[in-house]
C-alpha cells in the first residue's frame, strides 16, 4: 500500500486541519479550524507549508511546516491518526516534505520538541534531523525589575549606537562574526552561516526596527551588540541576539547591554523581554538570572542541514 503525500490546497486543507487537531472534542474542532483558516486568509498564519497523507483513500497524517524569507523551514513533528503506523506515515510526510523544500532552495529545516517527546524525536532522526541544542526560553517583566545604571569593570567608557543611527549594516556583521569565535550558544549553528547572513535572517525572521538594533563601543572599539525585536500587539520585546566579541567578555559589556535593553523597554512600558538561550552556554545564563531573567520552558532544538 502507497501512502501519497500533498500539499493541502483546496479542500485538502480543512481535511488536514482535521488531523493536525483530531484530538479535540467534536464541538471545538470546527471552531478551531474557522480560526485558523480566517487567521490564515488575515496573513496571521501560514498554511501554504500544510501537508496531507492520504493511503487507499483514506486521511492518515498531516504535517505543518513553515518557509521563512531567509530560506530556512520550521517543520512540525507530524501528527499521525493510526499509532501503528505512525514511523511509516510520518517517514512518508518528512521525505516528502524534503523533497518540496529542496526544490525551493531551502538551506536548513529545524523543528523544536519538549524533552520527552522521545517518539517524535526518534522519527525526525531517522529522517535527517540531528540534535542542535537544548534551549531555555526565558523571560522578565520589566517593571518588576529595580532600575538600575549599568558600568563596566575597570570604569571603562561604554557607548551605544543603533542601526538607525549610523545608517550602515557593516559594523554590525563585523561585530557579529567575531562574536562567533569560541561562543558557547548554539555553536554549530553559527558556523553554518556568515554575519551578512545572519543579519539578514533576524531582519527577515519578525518585527524589525533598526532603531532597536544596537552596536556598543568600548572606548572608540566595537566590542558587542543586541537585537532587539518589538512586538506591539503583544506589548512584549525579543532580545533576537547578543554577543560581545572575545577580548571584551568578562568585562561586564554583557550586562550593560542587557541591563540597558531591560531599562529601554520600561522606559517604553513594554510589559515582558523575553529570550531563548543555548542551555551549555553558562555565562550568558549567570547574566540573565542576575538581571532577572526566569526560564519559562525547555525546548530540544533539531536541525537538518
Amino acid at each position: 500500500m502507497t501512502i501519497h503525500v500533498s500539499a493541502a490546497n483546496g479542500e485538502k486543507q480543512e481535511r488536514a486541519l482535521r488531523v493536525l487537531f483530531h484530538d479535540m472534542l467534536p464541538e471545538e474542532l470546527q471552531s478551531q479550524i474557522n480560526i485558523v483558516q480566517e487567521a490564515n486568509k488575515r496573513g496571521d498564519l501560514q498554511l501554504e507549508g500544510l501537508y496531507l497523507a492520504e493511503e487507499q483513500g483514506e486521511d492518515v497524517g498531516a504535517c505543518l511546516t513553515l518557509t521563512q524569507r531567509d530560506r530556512s523551514a520550521f517543520v512540525w513533528p507530524p501528527v499521525v491518526l493510526d499509532a501503528i503506523n505512525w514511523e511509516r506515515v510520518g517517514s512518508a510526510l518528512l521525505q516528502e516534505i524534503q523533497k518540496q523544500q529542496d526544490v525551493v532552495g531551502v538551506l536548513y529545516a529545524q523543528a523544536m520538541l519538549d524533552p520527552d517527546a522521545l517518539d517524535e524525536r526518534s522519527l525526525l532522526e531517522k529522517n535527517g534531523f540531528e540534535p542542535l541544542a537544548e534551549l531555555y526560553f526565558m523571560e522578565c517583566q520589566p517593571d518588576r525589575q529595580k532600575t538600575t545604571h549599568p558600568q563596566l569593570r575597570a570604569g571603562k567608557e561604554c557607548r551605544s549606537t543603533s542601526l538607525e543611527e549610523l545608517g550602515e549594516t557593516g559594523p554590525f556583521r563585523e561585530v557579529l562574526e567575531r562574536t562567533y569565535e569560541e561562543t558557547l550558544d548554539v555553536p554549530q549553528f553559527n558556523l553554518m552561516r556568515s554575519g551578512e547572513e545572519s543579519l539578514e535572517s533576524h531582519r527577515l525572521n519578525g518585527p524589525f526596527d533598526p532603531a532597536l538594533w544596537f552596536l556598543y563601543y568600548v572606548g572608540d572599539t566595537p566590542a558587542g551588540l543586541i537585537l532587539l525585536r518589538n512586538y506591539d500587539a503583544d506589548d512584549r520585546w525579543e532580545v533576537a541576539y547578543m554577543g560581545v566579541v572575545p577580548e571584551h567578555r568578562g568585562t561586564g559589556l554583557g550586562t550593560f547591554m542587557l541591563q540597558e535593553a531591560v531599562n529601554r523597554a520600561r522606559a517604553l512600558q513594554r510589559s515582558v523581554v523575553f529570550l531563548a538561550v543555548d542551555s551549555r552556554n553558562h555565562f550568558a545564563l549567570e547574566i540573565y538570572e542576575r538581571i532577572g531573567f526566569q526560564r519559562m520552558t525547555v525546548k530540544q532544538v533539531l536541525i537538518r542541514p
